[in-house]
């Protein structure tokens, strides 16, 4: 089958800016939010991936999920597929962030002693700086241990990151 066919994009415009996802067949390969126009959020995808990919004009699941959650409504993202990362530990880590619920925080040594890998709380955190799916992966809700807030790299990093927070109803007190 054709590289070019195998993926497909798909842009739409949110609360949180316009939104742009790479899906591989049925499985989501990239999410990138917070963009100002449909261009740039394609841009940042097709520069990643190497290549322009076209638009599919059909609406997912996904898509009307991401815009009901930008809108501030208690969405889970826990059942969508994503693309499997190299390593086993990133697989583990990732699959459990993307089970913590919406509201709810953990922090990077929780990540950690939750993938049986205590004290890997860096290791958890540059598999979340590397997370190609925000949102649907919600590396917005993992602290640093002393509830600091400790980088972000969508839209506005760390600014964002508690938006997102606040907009989820987590009421703590956050350290920058």
């Amino acid at each position: 089958m054709n590289r070019m066919k195998q993926y497909s994009l798909e842009l739409f415009e949110t609360d949180l800016y316009w939104i742009c996802l790479l899906w591989k067949q049925d499985t989501l390969a990239r999410l990138t939010f917070y963009h100002s126009s449909a261009k740039a959020a394609k841009a940042i995808v097709e520069t990643e991936f190497g290549q322009t990919v076209p638009t599919n004009t059909n609406k997912t699941t996904l898509a009307r999920s991401l815009k009901r959650y930008a809108a501030g409504e208690n969405v889970s993202f826990s059942d969508v597929q994503t693309c499997k990362p190299r390593t086993t530990f990133q697989q583990k880590v990732l699959a459990c962030c993307q089970l913590i619920p919406y509201g709810c925080v953990m922090t990077y040594g929780e990540v950690a002693m939750k993938v049986d890998h205590p004290g890997a709380a860096r290791a958890v955190g540059s598999v979340m700086r590397n997370n190609n799916c925000p949102l649907v992966i919600p590396c917005h809700r993992v602290l640093g241990s002393n509830g600091n807030l400790s980088g972000f790299s969508a839209g506005t990093g760390t600014d964002l990151k508690l938006r997102l927070l606040q907009m989820e109803g987590v009421n703590q007190d956050f350290v920058f």
